[in-house]
């Protein structure tokens, strides 16, 4: 393989892969390659991404993202943070992600940029917990059911046992 057959092979990685990915160089987080995915994510066009830091593009989240970059970049580990929340405009509700952050190194080993792979799951989160609300719904009205039905088994009892008086009484 050559140099530029490997650009193309990242390149189509980068475009097609089904989750949000960026690469951002040290030591600002530049933005060197975004997909549509994340850059449609962040509602910022992908050419608005490059050669921009993550403050510059997204300022209301850039206190929660950066020092996890740095992190990365100081350790030269991957990190798996699961699943986190943020605003990325002011004004715009709260977003619901999973991302890892892994570093990307030179052949000396050193560090020289971080990449990122980020799902939003905001909506996902909304259902499981509409989901979860239904679930309480339910089963209150189940509580309230069981709780109608023993109470009626009570008063088939009584009735039954009123008219065991009464006919014992004849």
């Amino acid at each position: 393989m050559n140099t530029n057959q490997d650009h193309n092979y990242l390149d189509a990685v980068v475009k097609n892969t089904p989750f949000g990915i960026a690469i951002l160089t040290l030591p600002n987080f530049e933005c060197y390659k975004i997909n549509t995915i994340l850059a449609d994510i962040n509602g910022v066009k992908v050419e608005d991404h490059i050669g921009k830091t993550v403050k510059e593009v997204l300022p209301a989240a850039a206190e929660l993202i950066v020092p996890r970059l740095q992190a990365v970049a100081d350790s030269g580990k991957t990190s798996v943070t699961g699943q986190f929340t943020a605003k990325l405009r002011e004004g715009e509700k709260v977003h619901t992600f999973e991302d890892t952050f892994f570093p990307i190194k030179n052949d000396e080993g050193q560090v020289i940029a971080v990449g990122g792979i980020i799902e939003e799951i905001t909506d996902l989160e909304d259902s499981k917990e509409a989901l979860h609300s239904k679930i309480e719904e339910l089963e209150q009205v189940n509580k309230l059911m069981v709780g109608r039905e023993n109470k009626m088994s009570q008063l088939k009892e009584k009735v039954k046992e009123l008219e065991k008086q009464l006919d014992e009484s004849k």
